[in-house]
């Protein structure tokens, strides 16, 4: 730990038979930024983002890239309190068509502009939809060849809340990939899901931004059958929290956390207990900037351990220059 940055990285990798789970989540305490990255196994399709805060300006950009032998689903989405801006861009695998597109949001103008261009070899699709509230709906669908992915989506807009909901499902075979972003104006929300095929694991999750207070919460639940990763990432831009969970599958160790920053302090405690049958570490590290204090705690179940394989539980200040760890 650097004092003067106060960064925290770490990794907490999975076997790479059930899917590879590594991210780290280094923190500035000058600038309380909150990056991480979950890969998974690129045998059943990647999944990396990051998620950075800037204090000063409640950005909140992430990317979900989808392993290119089934479509590429990258996107950002980067929110200014001051304008509520939100801009994101989701562009597929070329070979099948491209789809990026943008949605920065005005809260003074409420406008609602963005593009969806097709593969050029089956046809262009790119259009514009600003919203002025005196004029009223623009719904509207664009399938693709059911063959390589059906992409309709429809974005009806009701002049008195301002919303945009669409959907855009995959072809099955490749995995399904709707969701909805419906925006109200007196509250600037944008939720939406992603789930994808169950036959390669589901990621739905929402992302509902309250203007008056800049709320990101989401969840990314994982197939049960390879492991759960749910979470939600609120934030209150009047103190800059970002508490989350990642739990998963039982049957493969549970690692659930929160990490809630509040600017003023810049504490950080989170808890990642696994599956007793492997191991309990559980733990929490809260933050002081003005001290740099690391205090936590491991504890482990031993109860299902070989002597060889006894853990050595941790207690103690992560200070400058000072720590103390427990592992396995």
């Amino acid at each position: 730990m650097d004092s003067s940055h106060g960064q925290f990285p770490w990794t907490v990798p999975v076997d790479s038979s059930r899917g590879q789970f590594p991210w780290t989540v280094p923190v500035d305490s000058s600038r309380g930024q909150f990056p991480w990255t979950v890969p998974m196994d690129s045998s059943r399709g990647q999944f990396p983002w990051t998620v950075p805060m800037d204090s000063s300006r409640g950005q909140f950009p992430w990317t979900v890239p989808m392993d290119s032998s089934r479509g590429q689903f990258p996107w950002t989405v980067p929110m200014d309190s001051s304008r509520g801006q939100f801009p994101w861009t989701v562009p597929m695998d070329s070979s099948r068509g491209q789809f990026p597109w943008t949605v920065p949001m005005d809260s003074s103008r409420g406008q609602f502009p963005w593009t969806v261009p097709m593969d050029s070899s089956r046809g262009q699709f790119p259009w514009t939809v600003p919203m002025d509230s005196s004029r009223g709906q623009f719904p509207w669908t664009v399938p693709m060849d059911s063959s390589r992915g059906q992409f309709p989506w429809t974005v009806p807009m009701d002049s008195s809340r301002g919303q945009f909901p669409w959907t855009v499902p995959m072809d099955s075979s490749r995995g399904q990939f709707p969701w909805t972003v419906p925006m109200d104006s007196s509250r600037g929300q944008f939720p939406w899901t992603v789930p994808m095929d169950s036959s390669r694991g589901q990621f739905p999750w929402t992302v509902p931004m309250d203007s008056s207070r800049g709320q990101f919460p989401w969840t990314v639940p994982m197939d049960s059958s390879r492991g759960q990763f749910p979470w939600t990432v609120p934030m209150d831009s009047s103190r800059g929290q970002f508490p989350w969970t990642v739990p998963m599958d039982s049957s493969r160790g549970q690692f659930p956390w929160t990490v809630p920053m509040d600017s003023s302090h810049g504490q950080f405690p989170w808890t990642v207990p696994v599956d007793s049958s492997r191991g309990q570490f559980p733990w929490t590290v809260p933050v002081d900037s003005s001290r740099g204090q690391f205090p936590w705690t491991v504890p482990v179940d031993r109860s299902h351990l070989s002597s060889a394989l006894q853990p050595r539980p941790a207690r103690g200040l992560w200070e400058p220059g000072n720590w103390v760890q427990g592992y396995l």
